[in-house]
Parts: C-alpha cells; sequence; structure tokens
C-alpha cells in the first residue's frame, strides 16, 4: 500500500491505523488470499474485489456486525461493493480479515498512546488514572 500511495515512505503510521487505509488493507489480504490460496475464497467474490480502494472503511463497522450472507451482502451493496457471496465461509472469512484489521489498527494506536504516556514521564506510580478519549465518526 505504501507503495501505491501519494507518498511512499512518509506517514508508515497512519498507513498501519488511519481510517482511510483500513478497507484497502482488509481488501488486499482478501485479494492476497485468492492469488496465493486459490480456492480460499469464491471465485466470484474474488472478482469483485480486484478493484483498488473498491472497499471502503466506513463499512468495516458493519460488516463486523453481520450475521448471515445476506446482511454481509446487502452492507457490501450499500457501500458500493455487490460481491455474490455464496459460502459461509467466503462471509466469515470477510467477517474475520476486517476484525483482524481493526483490533490491529486498534492495539498499534494503544501501544503509541501507551509510549507517548510513558515518554513524557505522566505514568506516575501507577496508582493514578490516565485517561485517554478517543473520538470516531
Amino acid at each position: 500500500m505504501d507503495q501505491d500511495s501519494r507518498k511512499p515512505g512518509h506517514y508508515l503510521f497512519e498507513k498501519l491505523v488511519s481510517w482511510i487505509f483500513l478497507g484497502e488493507l482488509v481488501r488486499r489480504i482478501l485479494v492476497s488470499f485468492e492469488e496465493n490460496a486459490p480456492h480460499a475464497l469464491s471465485k466470484s467474490v474474488a472478482i469483485g474485489l480486484e478493484k483498488p480502494g473498491s472497499l471502503n472503511s466506513r463499512c468495516l463497522p458493519l460488516i463486523e456486525e453481520t450475521k448471515t450472507n445476506d446482511d454481509l451482502k446487502k452492507v457490501l451493496a450499500e457501500n458500493g461493493l455487490p460481491l455474490d457471496i455464496v459460502k459461509g465461509e467466503d462471509a466469515e472469512t470477510i467477517r474475520w480479515v476486517s476484525r483482524l484489521v481493526s483490533s490491529r489498527a486498534i492495539n498499534l494506536c494503544a501501544c503509541a498512546i501507551a509510549a507517548l504516556i510513558t515518554q513524557s514521564g505522566d505514568a506516575g506510580d501507577g496508582k493514578d488514572r490516565i485517561v485517554v478519549a478517543l473520538a470516531g465518526e
């Protein structure tokens, strides 16, 4: 993703955790399944994911919340990616990758915040609580 970005070599941490990159990261992982493990996804799913930028990050939390294939198809279609999900395994793989990428981004952000607190010397003796607030869309 870095090489395909407008500024390769810059903003590397942002490319790992920023909302605008997470959908593309999920898409690339799913495409790599087809390239490296043919038949990991149905061919119709892999074909629908070929266009860069086609998986919008906005739908990642919605993907994670879906329970059925039809729910997942609806979320993807509403976000401009009408995939033909015929197997339950496809839906579960898409949900799993979405959760994996989201939790990885959350963990990386938590590590960065903890490092800032530690470096600032405000970590204290461990008895005082430090409140960290996060805001999203």
